[in-house]
C-alpha cells in the first residue's frame, strides 16, 4: 500500500461488500433470516456467484469512476479485491480502519452504503477522524444526513419479509450520533503468515 500511495493521502471508496442491501433482497426472496442459513440453502458458490462477486464487481466499477472523475494523481482505494485467506469480519474492518484513519484524505460512498455494516463502521471511523466524507455524486455527506441515511435503513430492513439482525447497524449509527465519538476496535490487525494467501 505504502509504493502504491507513493506518499501520498489517498482516496478510500466505501461499497457494500459481504452485508448490504442486495443481500437483505435476496435473503428475503429465498425466505431465510441469515446470510448462514443462505449459504445452507443455496451454497457457497451460489452466494459467490449472485451476491459478492457483484458487489465487488460494482465496487470496483464505483472506484474507477472516482478514479476517472479526477484530475490528480490521487491514489482511488477500493476493499474490493483485497483477500485475506482465514481473516474474519472484524480484522477486515481493523485494517480499513487504520487504513483510513492514517493513509487518507477522504471517503467516498457508494449509494446504499447505509445498508452495510462494513460502509457504516467506515463512515464512524472517518467521522471520528474528521476526514472528508462524500456520497457518490461527491456531495459532501455531513453527520446529519448520514444519521438520517441509516435510520431510514434500519427501518426499511425491519419491513422486510424477515428477522434479520441490525445490531451492528444500530452500533454504528450510535457511533455516528455522538458526533465524532470515539469508535474503539478491540482487533489487532494479524500479521500474514506464508500460509495466508493476499490477494490484491
Amino acid at each position: 500500500m505504502e509504493c502504491l500511495r507513493n506518499g501520498q493521502m489517498a482516496i478510500y471508496c466505501s461499497s457494500e461488500l459481504t452485508s448490504g442491501l442486495k443481500l437483505y433482497s435476496v435473503m428475503e426472496g429465498e425466505a431465510v433470516g441469515s446470510l448462514k442459513d443462505l449459504k445452507g440453502k443455496r451454497g457457497d458458490e451460489w452466494c459467490d456467484k449472485n451476491i459478492f462477486n457483484v458487489n465487488k464487481d460494482e465496487a470496483n466499477r464505483f472506484a474507477a469512476s472516482v478514479r476517472e472523475g479526477r484530475k490528480d494523481s490521487v491514489p482511488v482505494i477500493t476493499p474490493a479485491p483485497f483477500d485475506v485467506r482465514g481473516w474474519d469480519q472484524a480484522e477486515y474492518l481493523a485494517f480499513w480502519e487504520e487504513l483510513i484513519r492514517t493513509r487518507v484524505a477522504a471517503v467516498h460512498f457508494r449509494d446504499k452504503w447505509e445498508y452495510s455494516n462494513g460502509c457504516t463502521f467506515e463512515y464512524a471511523v472517518a467521522l471520528d477522524a474528521k476526514i472528508d466524507r462524500f456520497d457518490q455524486q461527491g456531495r459532501r455527506l455531513e453527520a446529519d444526513k448520514a444519521i438520517s441515511c441509516v435510520r431510514n435503513a434500519i427501518d426499511e430492513i425491519a419491513k422486510m419479509k424477515g428477522n434479520f439482525d441490525t445490531a451492528k447497524l444500530k452500533k454504528h449509527l450510535g457511533w455516528i450520533e455522538a458526533s465524532g465519538g470515539p469508535v474503539v476496535t478491540t482487533t489487532k490487525i494479524p500479521t500474514p503468515t506464508p500460509k495466508s494467501k493476499i490477494t490484491v
